[in-house]
């Protein structure tokens, strides 16, 4: 016996059946994506902002390290 979607045989009328998904099949997937997504996005951010601030630290490090350097240059001592 051969089954067209929905699982109505193929030899049941004349009318053939559009195989697709159905409404409840989309909103759950559409679903499990969204509780996925919810899940990794604040690890994501999270790391985003470390990256962000370890950056920021060590333009501040490079700029502190050549202010000294150009106050030794400038003074022969701190």
């Amino acid at each position: 016996m051969i089954l067209w979607g929905g699982g109505v045989p193929a030899n049941s009328s004349p009318v053939r059946f559009l195989t697709g998904f159905t409404l409840a099949e989309v909103l759950i997937t559409l679903g499990i994506i969204g509780i996925v997504a919810a899940m990794t996005l604040p690890s994501v951010i999270g790391k985003y902002q470390k990256k962000v601030t370890v950056e920021r630290l060590k333009k501040v490090y490079t700029s502190l390290s050549q202010a000294l350097i150009y106050s030794v240059k400038d003074n022969d001592e701190i």
